[in-house]
């Protein structure tokens, strides 16, 4: 069976809880820059009604920049700067939550984090500049952590990939030195995707691990009078979340009847490093029938 997102109460406790990690990280970054406004404040009328309201310092410096819609609600960007005018922190607002991007710098002016949101809660691509230099670059769906997560050293090399479902850890592949890995659980899951051609359809799929430096390739058994017995690839339908994914239409209509899957991650001299054979329920793969 295809895995479904968490239930309802899991889904309020996460949206509470990036609710007030994002109401932290505005009071954190608004307090390194000295913690309160001493100098005053301007506001300008816009002409669908809402308004923009900057804070200065007393030496007219601006510190902070909202803009809210006719409702009084946050609605677009929201600023807030360093008293030598650096940016800190960048994102944008919809009805009073965060919905789109946000975007944390240091007082050097280097950014710190990059993030998708979407009504309060993290969706989609997550980049974290480290201290020490690594850079962290995961996915979330809704607010849990949902496809592949890279760390990647000071120079790009990466360090391990890791593969999530609904938050939960399914597998790992960690680099142990220039040639030596160590791969621990599963690198792939089913879900469901919108399709790339009509995002009002969904689409069943195989979605596995896109670790660079290696490739994957995803096969069925096919018979031929000629032939007798072969497998034949089937081309991966979209990439997205660190993951490619496979359409199980696809796999059906190249063989109706194949119900195991030939899973291979392959390097760059064609061995296997990971191969799964995955068997699929017929119920799921006559689908369409």
């Amino acid at each position: 069976m295809f895995a479904t997102n968490p239930g309802v109460n899991g889904l309020f406790m996460t949206l509470k809880r990036d609710y007030l990690i994002g109401v932290l990280l505005i009071f954190i970054v608004f307090n390194s820059c000295g913690g309160a406004y001493k100098g005053g404040e301007s506001v300008t009328a816009l002409a669908d009604g809402g308004f923009i309201k900057e804070y200065f310092n007393p030496s007219g410096q601006l510190l902070k920049r909202i803009s809210f819609n006719s409702d009084s609600l946050k609605m677009g960007c929201y600023e807030i700067f360093c008293e030598s005018g650096i940016l800190l922190l960048q994102a944008s607002f919809s009805e009073d939550l965060h919905h789109g991007w946000f975007l944390s710098f240091d007082s050097h002016g280097s950014c710190k984090e990059m993030r998708d949101l979407s009504e309060g809660v993290k969706n989609g691509f997550q980049k974290v500049f480290k201290p020490n230099g690594d850079i962290s670059i995961e996915y979330y769906s809704n607010g849990v952590k949902h496809g592949g997560k890279m760390l990647l050293d000071s120079i790009g090399m990466m360090k391990f990939f890791r593969v999530y479902f609904s938050d939960k850890l399914l597998g790992e592949f960690k680099w142990l030195n220039e040639i030596r890995y160590n791969i621990s659980g599963k690198l792939y899951f089913l879900d469901i995707l919108p399709s790339p051609a009509n995002v009002d359809e969904l689409l069943p799929v195989i979605r596995v691990a896109r670790i660079p430096g290696l490739r994957g390739e995803v096969a069925v058994a096919m018979q031929d009078d000629s032939l007798g017995v072969f497998l034949q690839t089937v081309p991966p339908v979209v990439y997205s979340n660190n993951m490619l994914a496979w359409a199980l239409r696809d796999i059906h209509e190249l063989s109706p009847d194949a119900f195991l899957v030939d899973l291979k991650l392959i390097n760059e001299r064609g061995d296997f490093v990971y191969r799964e054979l995955i068997n699929i329920p017929p119920s799921q793969l006559s689908f369409w029938n």
